[in-house]
């Protein structure tokens, strides 16, 4: 109700708000359709979430970034995520993004680097109590690495025009790997909800003699 009674246009929010914000009444009565810019962000963003905001007349931009980048680093509109729902889409004029440490699926870990990007970590000696600038998470090109894990991917519209875009594809340490493959559980979570889009997913791997380790999905239904 507030949102609505201040006029407020602008909302930068993780999805778990925007779940919430969609059962109100305020939503239902469309009164949240003047949001001029609305990002979501923290976290992967259901496709039934941006299409049910979608079809109220606001477009959630899918937003990623880290508090090192103060702290997005990269867009994604409807046109990307809807061809792929793992799109986090591409970054500002005033960032440059690769990846690094690529597999030869072409998954690497998201370099970052612009003006808004951290000088390092203030780091304290404990000893001396001095302070020194930690930049061992630079390459010597001045990109910050990630721990996250993306791949690039090419979408072309309809007058031909072709943009490169991110999928993100989580981090180093939430990779399954069963029978010597690597295996995204963000990715596979997405193509659940695209075939049962009345539950929400969370895949993990457990422990398996024969695969090492066995892709699992748990479910629960939306209320």
């Amino acid at each position: 109700k507030s949102l609505a009674h201040h006029a407020i246009d602008a909302l930068f929010l993780v999805p778990t708000m925007w779940e919430r914000l969609s059962r109100t009444n305020t939503f239902e009565a469309g009164e949240l359709a003047g949001l001029r810019i609305a990002l979501t962000g923290g976290a992967r963003t259901p496709h039934r979430l941006l299409e049910r905001w979608r079809a109220r007349g606001v477009e959630l931009i899918v937003g990623y970034g880290m508090t090192e980048t103060a702290p997005t680093g990269t867009f994604a509109r409807a046109k990307l995520w809807r061809q792929e729902p793992l799109s986090i889409g591409v970054a500002p004029p005033t960032m440059q993004l690769r990846l690094v440490q690529q597999d030869d699926q072409g998954i690497g870990r998201i370099a970052m680097k612009g003006d808004n990007i951290s000088r390092g970590y203030l780091v304290q000696d404990e000893e001396t109590g001095s302070f020194r600038l930690d930049r061992s998470s630079f390459d010597e090109d001045g990109f910050l690495i990630s721990r996250d894990l993306a791949a690039w991917r090419t979408h072309e519209d309809e007058h031909g025009v072709c943009t490169q875009h991110l999928i993100f594809l989580g981090r180093c340490d939430d990779r399954i790997v069963s029978g010597g493959e690597n295996i995204s559980s963000l990715a596979v979570e997405a193509a659940l909800e695209e075939v049962f889009p009345g539950h929400q997913w969370a895949v993990i791997g457990l422990d398996d003699e024969l695969w090492g380790e066995c892709v699992t999905a748990c479910s629960a239904r939306e209320l």
